[in-house]
């Protein structure tokens, strides 16, 4: 059993815990800004061919013809252009969503994976909502930790593509925890978790 400073250790439901997993608000970040400018782009792109002079009320010459190529779309192609706008607006939407969820993401940044003796807890992004389980080691029946790697790359920390892990347990199913949302590769995640799982926090020296 390794006794570990009680600083470092929080409480939860499966009693104390440590941190194996450090949420990046670095890749929150950056995943958030690409996917709203992508949306902007997409949106802006599908609100012009849906009504060009409402984007553009007054063009230049130089960008006139592209309004009325613009324009004879919806003469040429009155069911197939629709579609493609409402099926642009449609990926508009969802990328602002999930930029939208990135960034909240950022903003708050609460979200972890900690083990202890007595158990995992963990609390990660999970799409547009949540995951969060304190789970006590006699309700798992089998973790897997599984790190994805390009072909060729030989480092452990290089190449990496993702991570995740997988949770068996008695009552609640199988639960999938990705972990492409933290600083740490998969492999040192796993490792840190075999560890903390013997970790205690220490307990004060008597004084005498």
């Amino acid at each position: 059993m390794i006794e570990m400073n009680p600083y470092y250790a929080r409480e939860s439901e499966v009693g104390p815990v440590f941190d194996v997993a450090t949420f990046s608000r670095r890749k929150a970040l950056a995943m958030g800004l690409a996917g709203l400018v992508f949306a902007v782009l997409v949106g802006a792109v599908a609100l012009y061919v849906w009504k060009p002079n409402l984007v553009i009320p007054h063009a230049p010459k130089w960008f006139a013809d592209g309004n009325r190529e613009t324009l004879q779309l919806w003469k040429d192609h009155p069911v197939g252009t629709p579609l493609c706008v409402g099926g642009a607006g449609l990926f508009a939407a969802l990328f602002l969503g999930g930029s939208l969820s990135y960034l909240y993401q950022a903003l708050t940044g609460d979200f972890y994976v900690r083990v202890g003796e007595g158990g995992i807890s963990f609390r990660v992004p999970q799409g547009f909502s949540t995951l969060a389980f304190d789970l006590p080691w006699d309700e798992i029946l089998k973790l897997t930790v599984t790190q994805q790697k390009q072909l060729g790359s030989l480092s452990q920390n290089a190449g990496n593509i993702g991570g995740y892990f997988t949770v068996r347990t008695r009552s609640h199913g199988n639960l999938f925890v990705c972990l492409n949302d933290f600083r740490e590769p998969a492999h040192l995640i796993h490792r840190r978790i075999q560890e903390a799982r013997e970790t205690r926090p220490a307990e004060p020296a008597a004084s005498y």
